[in-house]
């Protein structure tokens, strides 16, 4: 399994939080989880990028959007990261606008997805669901913010000098 591509555990938790939904693929890419969210039930997929994106196969319900993500605003109910880009670029001030935060990436094992500052944001909201994984950590955050202790994902996250691993073979 490669990076971005969730287990099939995963893909079954992800379900359960896009069916219905109105997902934002932030960072879409080839447009894989795109697909993947309206396939599993999304009633709408927003894929936004700020690189060309290959074609989304036209029977399913995704609408491309290429722009920086500073540039955009409409709400998002589902951000969906995965493998988060590691500068700065906008990406916060989406992931604080959103209700529910699906997070697929890895930052432990001395590999980092995302910012620090993306990491404190993160760090504030409710974990729905922990799916640690090999290749890809799942999380998915709630709208609430509560004070909790932090996740290993988290930790690795706001920490780029240190390596901290779940101790996977």
């Amino acid at each position: 399994m490669s990076c971005g591509r969730p287990n099939p555990v995963q893909v079954a938790c992800i379900r359960k939080f896009v069916e219905g939904r109105i997902v934002s693929d932030l960072g879409a890419g080839d447009l894989l989880l795109s697909h993947l969210c309206a396939v599993l039930g999304a009633t709408k997929v927003i894929a936004i990028d700020k690189e060309t994106m290959p074609e989304a196969d036209i029977s399913l319900p995704i609408e491309q959007v290429r722009c920086a993500f500073r540039y955009y605003k409409r709400n998002i109910d589902v951000a969906l990261l995965s493998w988060p880009i590691n500068t700065s670029c906008g990406l916060e001030a989406l992931v604080n606008r959103a209700e529910i935060v699906i997070y697929l990436g890895k930052c432990t094992d001395g590999t980092i997805c995302g910012t620090p500052r993306l990491w404190s944001h993160l760090v504030r909201r409710e974990v729905l669901l922990l799916s640690p994984d090999r290749t890809n950590t799942l999380i998915v955050y709630g709208p609430s913010r509560v004070e909790r202790a932090l996740l290993l994902e988290e930790h690795a996250g706001l920490d780029d000098n240190n390596w901290y691993t779940y101790g996977e073979s």
